[in-house]
């Protein structure tokens, strides 16, 4: 299954989505406003799409 996340601080990238990928869902999406988040949320996930808001997502 397909999922997205809203949030890439330290509980969405130390917790939530780790979590989601134990649980066998692919992480699709990562909404975050800090440029910096996206640009950690890209690297630990260069298959997800990075989004600006959550509304994009």
């Amino acid at each position: 299954m397909r999922v997205g996340l809203i949030g890439y601080g330290l509980a969405g990238r130390t917790f939530h989505a780790p979590l989601l990928q134990a649980s066998g869902f692919f992480l699709a999406a990562i909404a975050s406003r800090s440029l910096d988040k996206r640009g950690a949320a890209h690297t630990d996930f260069p298959l997800a799409t990075i989004l600006a808001t959550a509304e994009e997502l």
